[in-house]
């Protein structure tokens, strides 16, 4: 019985000595932390899926999509039923319409029922994809957004932004990496990366519809505008016109033969 009140001193005792807070950065970031007593860091907290990111997600996928065109057929925000048959939101999807069919819309059903589903679904990938082990929210955020539509390509492009080869899981050397790495430069060699990706990607099957939107995404987003040759393609993609002549222009400023 003394042993057993011993060891829960002690561990209130642990519990106490520590505490809780938010810590920025050099960088501009702020990070939960664990701190001790002498106001030392002794964890760091990965980031959790959270509002902030399905914002997010909700400002580049629509709430409802079922084209032709599209290879992933019933769309749900951002989430494919082609490819996720099984996914909750999809078979969701079906009952409330069934319900409801009479009043109203795919897209309003979406906005209206099936949100909570959407974040349930993104936050199970979050966590399976070990987003959740990183713990600076930018590049967290950052990179799940590009993960969405790239997969494992977006993992890929990670590994070759910190100089890791060509890798395609978040792993722990990668984690470890991205957890010690300056926000902008990570952000710069990531966009430059990516962009050469879509460059090589674009003229095949029916891609090259989709380049400036997909330049435009990446381009837009968090620190590293600055960099002479972001600045240069955002200034040609804003434009209209030929998305063959956009990737001649982007290729260009990539350095890229």
């Amino acid at each position: 019985m003394n042993k057993i009140f011993m060891g829960l001193c002690i561990l209130s005792t642990l519990a106490f000595s520590n505490e809780i807070a938010f810590i920025e950065g050099v960088d501009g970031v702020t990070r939960r932390v664990v701190i001790n007593n002498n106001g030392d860091i002794v964890k760091t907290f990965g980031y959790k899926f959270d509002n902030t990111m399905w914002k997010m997600i909700k400002k580049h996928e629509g709430p409802y999509s079922n084209k032709n065109a599209d290879s992933g057929g019933r769309t749900i925000w951002g989430i494919s039923c082609k490819k996720n048959p099984k996914a909750r939101i999809c078979k969701e999807h079906y009952r409330v319409m069934a319900l409801k069919k009479w009043k109203l819309s795919n897209k309003t059903v979406a906005k209206i029922y099936l949100q909570d589903e959407a974040k349930a679904f993104y936050k199970g990938w979050w966590n399976k994809y070990k987003f959740n082990k990183l713990t600076n929210p930018k590049i967290a955020r950052f990179l799940f957004d590009q993960f969405l539509p790239n997969k494992h390509g977006a993992l890929q492009v990670a590994h070759r932004a910190v100089g890791y080869g060509n890798g395609k899981h978040l792993d722990q050397r990668l984690i470890n990496k991205l957890n010690r790495m300056d926000t902008r430069t990570f952000f710069v060699n990531y966009k430059i990366a990516m962009m050469k990706r879509y460059v090589n990607i674009a003229p095949k099957g029916k891609n090259i519809k989709h380049f400036r939107g997909w330049v435009r995404r990446i381009a837009s987003q968090g620190p590293g505008k600055s960099d002479y040759r972001l600045k240069k393609i955002a200034i040609i993609t804003k434009k209209k016109g030929s998305p063959w002549y956009q990737r001649k222009q982007v290729k260009r400023v990539l350095g890229m033969r």
